[in-house]
């Protein structure tokens, strides 16, 4: 009989263990540059260290085929579907690649596309090919903003998943059916407080989920459905590009009588619903959230943010 499997507790602990060590990786790159390079430097790489740190701190552990130091403390190694043979090259250079740069890198695929369609309309060739690259790109488009989106839904879903079975805390893990086995018995946590407790997380989360998803979707149609309204009440729905470029030009006068200070820095109108980042920086209330959904930190100075740390200013405009 092989080694046994480590309970939920294990993996949570290592998987702790482990963001404890890369951010600490993380904070003495970022003091390399601020001291090497200036502040200025150091703001734009905030959020490059931090990619930086994790797929350097897992290439020199996992890919390297060591344990990293959280599954050496708790004890537990990685194992592949067989749970016979530890992971191939390929199955971490996944693993790896997904679990510290798959959002990032969708968020970049997708901009890259959004510039190119731009592009595109300002040129006047229709051919069948280039009809068939543009219904692709808006379906790629599509897809993507859909997932960033509903990412920390997803996520939920995943975190609920792992506490009803205890196997796969990330999904890149999942994706590529990377495993733990427990090699240290004696510090396994299998006791019937430590499965309760992590029964009532999963409630929770199952809870919290629903409750999310019912506010995100019920927000989204809202969302569409003025947007078609709008479109709906244009005079005419067919606008050629030469008349687009028209009003793009001309400036409005309600943009350009907007003072500076009250302006959002995310959307570039009249801030609404103003709020504060622990960081001091001011935005409007849904144009901040929606940035956290997919990015984790401050659009202005890169400091990691949760959205329940952003701060509504019932007397600011």
């Amino acid at each position: 009989m092989g080694p046994p499997s480590p309970g939920p507790a294990e993996i949570i602990r290592a998987s702790q263990r482990d963001k404890e060590f890369i951010l600490r990786l993380k904070q003495d790159i970022d003091e390399i540059i601020l001291e090497l390079l200036g502040q200025r430097v150091w703001i734009r790489c905030q959020r490059y260290s931090q990619y930086f740190s994790g797929v350097f701190y897992y290439t020199v552990t996992n890919l390297m085929g060591f344990q990293t130091l959280g599954e050496e403390y708790v004890g537990v190694v990685q194992v592949d579907r067989s749970r016979r043979a530890i992971p191939s090259r390929k199955a971490l250079s996944l693993m790896i690649f997904s679990q510290v740069l798959g959002a990032p890198f969708l968020s970049f695929v997708t901009k890259i596309i959004e510039n190119f369609q731009k592009r595109q309309r300002n040129m006047s060739n229709s051919s069948p090919e280039n009809e068939y690259l543009k219904e692709l790109l808006d379906t790629f488009l599509g897809v993507g903003k859909l997932f960033q989106r509903f990412h920390p839904l997803l996520t939920q879903l995943h975190l609920a998943l792992f506490y009803m079975n205890g196997k796969f805390l990330h999904f890149s893990k999942r994706l590529c059916g990377i495993q733990y086995l427990l090699v240290r018995k004696y510090y396994g946590n299998n006791d019937e407080v430590s499965k309760k407790n992590l029964k009532y997380l999963m409630y929770m989360s199952i809870l919290n989920l629903t409750v999310c998803t019912v506010h995100d979707f019920y927000h989204y149609f809202t969302f569409l459905k003025n947007r078609s309204t709008n479109f709906e009440l244009l005079p005419s729905a067919k606008i050629n590009l030469s008349s687009e470029n028209e009003l793009n030009a001309q400036p409005s006068s309600s943009t350009t009588e907007v003072d500076s200070s009250k302006k959002c820095s995310l959307c570039l109108e009249l801030r609404t619903h103003s709020s504060a980042t622990p960081c001091g920086h001011v935005f409007c209330w849904a144009c901040i959230i929606d940035w956290l959904r997919t990015e984790g930190a401050c659009p202005i100075c890169r400091e990691p943010i949760t959205p329940s740390r952003i701060v509504p200013l019932q007397n600011l405009v």
